[in-house]
Parts: C-alpha cells; structure tokens; sequence
C-alpha cells in the first residue's frame, strides 16, 4: 500500500486529493492500482504523517510511538568520546597502540574526567569506546596496571611516533619555538629541585624553582625532559643566552 497524490486546478485553485492505494496487476499482466481509502483534500504536512503511518504498518522494525511515551532508561557518553577518538585515529595512534583499548581509555578519561586508574574500567563501560572496538570482553580493573607498565616501556617511542604525526599533520612543525620562563620560591630546604639563583621576584635568599613553557605556533607543548636535546640543535650563542636566563637548565 502506498499514498497517491492526485492534483486537480480549478480555476486560479489547486487541490491536492489523496488515497490510499495497492498495486495489482490484470488478468493480462498490467499494472493498477486497488483503491483502499479515499482521504479526501490533506496537507502536505498530514500526507507526510499519513506516509509515514503507511510505512510503519508495513514494517515490523518500525514502532510508532508518541515523544511523551519515549523514556530512556540506560544512556553512554558519546559526544566527548567520537571527538577525542576520531583524534586519536588522526594522530594514527589506533596503529601504535592496535587493539589497546585500555591505553585509550585511559587517554580519553585524562582529558574528559580524570579517576583513579583502579576506576577506568569501570568508567569506560559508561562510555561508547567499547562499542567503537567492537564491545569486547571487558578487562579486569587491574588490567590498567599491566598497561602502564607496557606504555611505560613505549615512552621514546611514542614521543618519535608523535613528532612524526606532527610533521605529516603540518610540515612547518619544529621551524619554530615560543619560549617562556617563570619562576617560584619556596620556603625550606628539602625540595629536590629548588636552588638558589637569580631571582625575578627579588627574594635571592631563598631557593627557587623555573618553570619554562616551550611551544609550537600550533600550540604544542613540550615537556621538560627533552628541553636539553633541544638545546643541543641551537647555535652556541642561543644556547649561552638560553642558559644565561636560566641557570636550572
């Protein structure tokens, strides 16, 4: 069964007829249409809601049901999850770390709502990211610990891997740096990586810490651990300049 429009003009007026209708064929093999219902003159938004109804009593799959009915009682994040994975997919790490769900999990719940790792598990059964890898069997909540050790291990190789996918991403990555310090001082004496130097908030008696921020024009960030090897790829005198207006490095 189908909707049939039929349209008539009388005069400077257009009327739109509507039945519902099966096709058939004759005796001879032609074919026609068996008329079911005449629905008289309809709107075109009551045709639409008239198909529609047609084609749920045709399909078993489709219910119809009113909005006020609908009451949803089990939920997963999406949104958060499809955004940060379609990164993770884009920086190939899908292909660094295949078949690891963990290793993302723990990843994609750093950046959107950062637990205990003893509670990632159980945080991502709330989340599609199984679904994305197919809903496979769930780890143990201890599982985590076994990936730390292994990602742990991937560290250098990891950072190389990055760096390479900034490069395909923009060329132009490493051309240039912005470069930032700051610094803290503390009270005591016991902190492992204050010392006494210059001091820009003019408190030389006490022991102090420099934070440097070293970026990207694109807006990635360096950690500290490999400010040294990049210093060892800058002229003599931007090294000396460097280590002039911080003494810690």
């Amino acid at each position: 069964m189908f909707l049939k429009k039929i349209t008539i003009k009388q005069e400077d007026k257009t009327y739109n007829y509507y039945k519902i209708v099966a096709s058939y064929r004759d005796k001879d093999g032609k074919p026609k249409h068996r008329l079911i219902q005449n629905l008289g003159v309809m709107s075109e938004d009551d045709a639409e809601r008239m198909k529609l109804i047609l084609k749920a009593q045709q399909d078993s799959d489709l219910v119809l049901a009113k909005a006020s009915d609908i009451v949803v009682t089990k939920h997963w994040l999406f949104l958060p999850i499809i955004l940060l994975h379609s990164l993770w997919e884009t920086y190939q790490l899908h292909h660094f770390f295949p078949d690891s769900l963990l290793i993302e999990a723990m990843v994609l719940n750093r950046c959107i709502e950062p637990l205990s790792k003893i509670h990632v598990v159980e945080w991502m059964q709330g989340t599609i990211l199984p679904a994305l890898f197919g809903s496979p069997n769930l780890p143990d909540d201890y599982a985590v610990y076994r990936e730390l050790d292994f990602l742990n291990r991937q560290e250098d190789a990891l950072q190389t891997h990055l760096y390479t996918q900034l490069k395909r991403l923009d060329p132009t990555v490493g051309e240039g740096f912005f470069y930032d310090i700051t610094s803290t001082y503390m009270e005591g004496s016991h902190c492992m990586i204050a010392k006494l130097g210059y001091s820009r908030d003019h408190r030389p008696d006490l022991e102090q810490i420099v934070i440097a921020l070293l970026i990207t024009p694109q807006v990635h960030h360096f950690t500290g651990k490999c400010l040294k090897e990049i210093l060892k790829t800058l002229p003599p005198y931007l090294v000396w300049l460097t280590i002039l207006n911080n003494d810690s490095v």
